[in-house]
């Protein structure tokens, strides 16, 4: 009876002893786990644009990246369109972040101001040449809506020069040899159609094709 006692303590004593030694390994592996999966160094590539709110992911776990914060730095830096993120294990990261293409420049004395094809309007130190202008009221659905149409229509986008848009959403659309479109607020694609085909196919003197009043056009050079 007493060996028997004996042997329990023995056994109790040998599971414990496992329990400790297995608890410890534990720890241990877990501890070099995290700290081999610890991010201590991020490059960013093709990109001049490094927000300081990533530097929140350094010594942080690789597999614990709340993309979340990503999407709020797109809400939050209109000149950035997307972003890639490159996971190189065991603990670096790549990451580049990409402009939104202008497809129009803001007409400001003061900054370069564009229109991005993320339908946002930022600054950018760079200087991009050869794009229309908008002037006036700005309006970014109506902007984003004007070119669009133009987009679709069969107007070549490169001979206009400046888009001003007026308080009542009307706007004139000026080519780059000085020939004026005036057009009303309700636009639509069937209208530029016309437009570009009068002028076109017509050998007018006048310099301003007003559309404005529907089913009219009125020539006038002032």
């Amino acid at each position: 009876m007493h060996q028997l006692k004996d042997k329990k303590i023995k056994l109790y004593l040998y599971f414990f002893l496992l329990i400790s030694m297995t608890s410890i390994f534990n720890k241990n592996f877990f501890q070099f786990f995290e700290k081999k999966f610890t991010i201590n160094e991020i490059k960013y590539y093709n990109s001049n644009i490094i927000p300081i709110e990533t530097n929140y992911l350094l010594n942080k776990s690789i597999f614990n990246i709340d993309k979340k914060i990503f999407n709020n730095l797109l809400q939050d830096n209109p000149i950035l369109d997307s972003f890639e993120i490159k996971k190189i294990y065991p603990n670096k990261l790549n990451i580049k972040f990409i402009k939104s293409q202008p497809i129009a420049q803001i007409y400001n004395k003061k900054s370069n101001l564009y229109l991005g094809e993320n339908k946002k309007i930022f600054t950018d130190y760079e200087k991009y040449n050869s794009l229309l202008i908008i002037n006036g009221k700005i309006d970014v659905e109506i902007i984003s809506k004007i070119i669009n149409m133009i987009d679709k229509s069969t107007f070549n986008k490169k001979e206009i020069n400046e888009i001003f848009i007026f308080p009542s959403n009307g706007f004139d659309l000026k080519l780059k040899n000085n020939i004026i479109f005036k057009f009303p607020d309700k636009l639509s694609l069937k209208l530029i159609e016309r437009a570009f085909y009068i002028y076109t196919k017509s050998n007018f003197e006048e310099k301003i094709y007003d559309f404005r009043i529907k089913n009219k056009l009125i020539l006038k050079n002032e």
